[in-house]
């Protein structure tokens, strides 16, 4: 639903025609209400016109959550549109409204609320409602919190506006209008309706030339407006309509909408039809009479003057009276043409006619004359430089009034000629370029241009000047000096050779300048091809490297390019130095041999090859020897490695390092010297004395080793004891010159069985000459003694009575051979009813199954206890193992232990068993050659070995097959 809201009037502002009217007496009388909540009810306690008023409630208070309306039908149809008015009680909570509005088509638009309280009833009035709107209603919406006493309705009244707009008179134009003034159509409407008009069309049309619109706005009833339209040239002659209209959609009265007039355009028109003579070309002298035709192109008789003029020194006037669309040639005073050239020729008609552009006729006359000269030579005149390339011109002018056609000629000294075709126009000049000329030849050359032409004036075709070609010209032959190499401190005399190879005195600065330092000038006068040596100001080679040297005359002529010289001068200097003695430095260890080496610098500027030298002296020693350093660049230090020196005794050495280059300009930097001392760092291990070289794993022994400080210098260091992967220890140890220490670790448990290496080590003497007795190794080997029962074999779990031999699994776990005895006890209700021993010997890690004396078994429950007895076992727990076991009567199937996984691979198609020699033999099938036996007295599999592979190397898969014969003890079998 669309909401509008308007600032409303108290009353309506203009007339209307009333619609229909409701003092709400006869109420529900034409309405219809609806909604839900509540309704609209009549009353008698408010109104504002006895004794009825309309309230938005039955009760004395509106309800809450109410949506009520009360509608009644409009017909706006025949009119602009329409306004409605109504006088209202209102007393609201402010979030309850009064709503009034209107439908169009489907849709009711919201077009005025209101909430909260207004005392006393006061009118409002709805406008405009459009005239489409087809009904009105008052609509009453609240929420759910507070209610007060509502609204009450009163005195609605419905009213509709029209339009009508006239023509009331057409003010301009009007009766008999002159041709060619300008006239403002104007014209008065007025506004006939009872509703302000906001805008309408108004047309003015005269005959069928003339036409245009304009707008009225804000017209109020009653009001009449004068409308000025655009402006006419009145050029139509004759009697014509003028037509005015008014237009407006919705005109109420449409017969007042037009006005018609007519008028009458007059024509006042005389012309000069054309001028006879004197007219074209015309030769000097000639005398001819002026003549020019005249019309009257208007309907009234005119009289008026009529002058004739030619050019500046002729004029002539004539009285004319023509009758309307009259014409007549005019014949006046005789002319003689004496001025040559062009002369304007003109006829004018002296009146005030309509149409004045045709009161005049122009023409002209054209007085022949023939003269051509040439006035003067442009180029080249007085002095050109040398090398200069320009087109001769010169200006000649056509002095005479008509076309000229003529050849011209220029001449250069003997070296030049050219000619040129002309066509100049009359009394023009022009400026002729003719072919290019070089000015090569240096000096005075005449220069005369000629034109080949038999006009009136002859002396005017000739012309003579000169031109002087001048050389300007000096430059720069040679520097002198300085260039090349020049040593440091060297003092010169900047030297150039400079020419002037022109034709005229030259003066000019010279600029002589070295790298950036040094510049000097010179003001010189030469004269023509004459050629000096100018030598500057002194200049000290001081600053090392290259520098460019340059000589530049500062002057312009003609060939700059030989004005500047440059070349290059280089300031060598020669110095090489040591700058460190690397080795040997400080303290050395003496290790034998070493490469004693050196830093050498070249502090010049030039690369340079020289001899090395390095010396050591000492106590009675006196070692000397020299290299070649090769191509060392500028500023390069380079490590010179020198030839191998034999490391002396311990003792304070001086060493010195000196170069030998020719011309070296610096000597002091040549020669370092030091002095150094050899010492001798050894600390070596003398011998390990703890752990011994056989252990047992089950003791703690003591570590300590033996050491001493060989060297010099008191040492200080670490010492490290390693024993397998297990132990580590170390201590720091500070020992004085040959001073043996023993040096105990912390003590060591072995943890490791066999073999385990040791090793002693020092590892913080970084220099130490003798790093051979730096380690000491051991080997250790730690014996186990452990042998332990692993299972009881048989019997099993469940046996049958009868004959049983006990087996019992047993395995040495240690690494040396261990004698021991093992013992078997077989118990009923804690009697014993059996028991056997057998003493052993088990090598290293040997698993052995160990057979007693057979025990025929009666029926019932017993207990079998196997016990070990070892001296020295280290691991006692596993020497003793116990189950109970059930004696049987009678053979149920029995579950035995299951056949071994082997290739971890389970019984499969293919299997097969066969029984013979108190034993169950059997092959898996399932694609292996596995064959094991199975002994029933001890529950036990055997492996045998894998059955054959046959000529196609195949295993046994489906249909394999098993069978024993007890007489010859064979197995076959087949797969």
């Amino acid at each position: 639903m669309r909401v509008i809201i308007f600032f409303l009037l108290l009353s309506l502002s203009f007339s209307q025609v009333l619609i229909w009217s409701d003092n709400m007496d006869n109420f529900p009388q034409n309405w219809t209400c609806g909604g839900v909540g509540d309704t609209w009810t009549k009353v008698s306690n408010r109104y504002h016109s006895s004794p009825y008023s309309v309230k938005g409630s039955k009760d004395n208070l509106y309800r809450n959550n109410v949506n009520i309306w009360m509608e009644r039908s409009v017909n706006l149809a025949n009119f602009y549109n329409g306004a409605v008015t109504f006088y209202i009680y209102q007393d609201l909570d402010t979030n309850d409204y009064i709503y009034f509005e209107y439908l169009v088509g489907d849709s009711w638009v919201t077009f005025w609320q209101a909430n909260g309280s207004v005392g006393g009833f006061y009118q409002r009035v709805m406008s405009p409602i459009p005239n489409t709107a087809t009904k009105i209603r008052f609509r009453l919406a609240t929420d759910d919190s507070i209610v007060r006493e509502g609204v009450y309705i009163d005195d609605v009244s419905v009213y509709g506006y029209r339009y009508d707009i006239g023509v009331t008179e057409i003010v301009a134009p009007k009766g008999i209008i002159d041709s060619g003034t300008t006239i403002t159509p104007k014209a008065k409407v007025k506004n006939f309706g009872d509703i302000l008009i906001p805008t309408c069309t108004v047309r003015m049309r005269i005959g069928s030339f003339y036409d245009n619109i304009q707008l009225v706005s804000n017209l109020s009833p009653g009001q009449e407006k004068t409308v000025n339209f655009a402006n006419w040239q009145v050029r139509q002659r004759g009697t014509w309509a003028v037509n005015c209209s008014a237009y407006l959609r919705n005109d109420y009265n449409p017969n007042n909408n037009r006005k018609i007039e007519t008028i009458f355009v007059r024509v006042r028109d005389v012309g000069v039809v054309s001028i006879l003579s004197p007219t074209g070309i015309v030769d000097s002298g000639t005398t001819c009479l002026p003549q020019a035709k005249i019309k009257n192109y208007g309907n009234t008789v005119e009289s008026l003057g009529v002058i004739f003029k030619i050019g500046s020194n002729y004029r002539d006037s004539l009285f004319l009276t023509l009758f309307g669309n009259k014409e007549t040639t005019l014949s006046f005073a005789s002319w003689l043409a004496n001025q040559r050239g062009k002369h304007n020729v003109k006829c004018s008609l002296l009146i005030n006619d309509f149409i004045p552009t045709n009161n005049y006729k122009g023409d002209s006359v054209f007085v022949r004359v023939f003269d051509v000269g040439i006035k003067e030579i442009l180029q080249p005149t007085g002095i050109v430089d040398s090398g200069l390339v320009v087109n001769p011109l010169a200006k000649i002018k056509n002095y005479g009034n008509v076309n000229a056609s003529f050849k011209s000629y220029f001449k250069i000294g003997n070296s030049y000629l050219d000619s040129l075709a002309l066509n100049i126009p009359a009394d023009k000049e022009t400026i002729i370029a003719f072919s290019q000329w070089s000015a090569n030849l240096r000096g005075k050359h005449l220069v005369k241009c000629t034109l080949l032409i038999n006009d009136r004036f002859l002396e005017n075709n000739r012309l003579i000047d000169s031109v002087f070609v001048r050389v300007l010209d000096v430059g720069v032959v040679e520097i002198l000096s300085p260039k090349g190499i020049i040593d440091s401190g060297t003092t010169c005399l900047p030297q150039a050779k400079i020419k002037n190879y022109g034709n005229v005195d030259k003066e000019f600065p010279v600029l002589f300048k070295i790298g950036n330092h040094y510049q000097d000038t010179i003001f010189l006068f030469l004269n023509p091809e004459k050629e000096t040596l100018l030598s500057f100001s002194q200049w000290s080679a001081l600053i090392r490297g290259n520098h460019l040297v340059s000589c530049s005359l500062l002057t312009n002529d003609q060939r700059p390019d030989n004005n500047y010289q440059v070349d290059s001068v280089f300031v060598r200097v020669l110095d090489v130095g040591f700058i460190e003695i690397i080795t040997p430095k400080g303290n050395i260890d003496s290790t034998g041999f070493l490469t004693p080496r050196g830093k050498i610098k070249n502090y010049g500027n030039s690369v340079v090859s020289l001899l090395a030298r390095i010396r050591i002296t000492g106590d009675s020693y006196y070692w000397e020897v020299d290299t070649v350093v090769d191509a060392l660049l500028p500023n390069e230090q380079r490590i010179i490695a020198f030839p191998l020196w034999q490391v002396q005794k311990r003792g304070e050495y001086n060493v010195s390092c000196s170069t030998a280059l020719i011309s070296d300009q610096v000597p002091d930097n040549n020669k370092l010297s030091e002095n150094f001392y050899i010492k001798v760092p050894d600390c070596g291990i003398i011998t390990i004395y703890s752990p011994p070289e056989e252990c047992d794993s089950n003791q703690v022994y003591p570590v300590s080793a033996l050491v001493k400080n060989y060297g010099t210098d008191n040492e200080y260091f670490k010492i490290a004891f390693k024993i397998g992967d297990e132990y580590y220890s170390y201590r720091y140890l500070n020992l004085a010159p040959l001073e043996t220490l023993t040096v105990l670790f912390d003590s060591w448990q072995p943890q490791r069985r066999d073999y385990v290496c040791s090793y002693c080590v020092i590892d913080s003497i970084g220099k130490d000459i003798n790093p051979a007795n730096d380690t000491v190794r051991s080997t250790h080997f730690v014996k186990v003694l452990d042998v332990g029962i692993l299972r009881i074999i048989s019997p099993s779990d469940s046996v049958s009575q009868g004959e049983i031999i006990p087996q019992i699994e047993v395995k040495n776990f240690g690494n040396v051979f261990a004698n021991f005895l093992l013992r078997v006890a077989i118990y009923k209700n804690s009697l014993l009813v059996y028991s056997d021993s057998v003493f052993l010997t088990l090598s290293p890690y040997e698993i052995r199954i160990v057979s007693f004396a057979s025990w025929q078994a009666t029926e019932g429950d017993f207990r079998i206890v196997i016990s070990l007895e070892s001296n020295g076992d280290m691991t006692p727990e596993n020497n003793i193992l116990s189950k109970n076991f059930i004696v049987q009567s009678y053979e149920p199937w029995l579950l035995l232990r299951d056949i071994p996984r082997g290739s971890y691979k389970g019984v499969k198609n293919g299997a097969a068993l066969a029984f013979g020699n108190n034993k169950v033999f059997a092959f898996k099938g399932n694609n292996t050659r596995e064959f094991y036996s199975y002994s029933y007295a001890t529950n036990s599999w055997e492996e045998r070995k894998p059955l054959p592979a046959g000529d196609k190397g195949k295993n046994v898969k489906d249909g394999g097959g098993l069978a024993f014969v007890n007489l010859i003890l064979i197995i076959f079998f087949l797969r």
